[in-house]
């Protein structure tokens, strides 16, 4: 409820361009976890609409939003955030987050606040936007990359965590 409130509730447009109320949302919920790590990665859903900012200086005409929720697990002392995702699309083709400040302020006056770097056993929910073309959403998954470790394990180590971008 409150989350169908935050993307309604809009009443202003950094941009000009489009009424955030209007935006295009996509929910569903799809959970990637490394239990060793304890550390999770849940999509609720995307923006695929969002208009660059004024002030934004990239080559993007449009913002993909990603609304996820991070649990950094504390096995390591490491510290979590949108620097560490990326959306890889089918060709296998990625894109950093983009945490400008532009974007960034953006983001908060359309009421969908940013997700912010987390240490070690935090949890938070936010967005993180991505600068693409809106073809590239086409099976297009989000990619957690995990801080070096040596588990001392018999599991294989994983180095990222993994989540298509899709409705159910």
């Amino acid at each position: 409820m409150a989350f169908g409130m935050a993307l309604t509730g809009c009443s202003t447009d950094v941009t000009g361009r489009t009424d955030p109320g209007g935006l295009t949302h996509r929910a569903f919920e799809r959970v990637a976890t490394d239990r060793l790590l304890e550390t999770t990665l849940t999509v609720h859903g995307t923006v695929t609409d969002f208009p660059t900012p004024n002030g934004y200086d990239g080559d993007a005409q449009v913002l993909v939003l990603v609304d996820v929720t991070l649990s950094a697990g504390d096995v390591l002392q490491a510290t979590t955030g949108p620097s560490d995702l990326a959306l890889r699309a089918a060709a296998g083709d990625e894109r950093a987050a983009e945490t400008s400040p532009a974007v960034s302020v953006a983001l908060t006056d359309a009421t969908l606040w940013p997700l912010e770097d987390l240490p070690g056993g935090r949890s938070q929910r936010g967005w993180v936007a991505f600068p693409v073309d809106r073809d590239t959403l086409d099976r297009a998954e989000l990619v957690l990359r995990l801080p070096a470790h040596d588990r001392n394990s018999d599991d294989s180590p994983r180095d990222e965590l993994v989540v298509l971008l899709a409705e159910d």
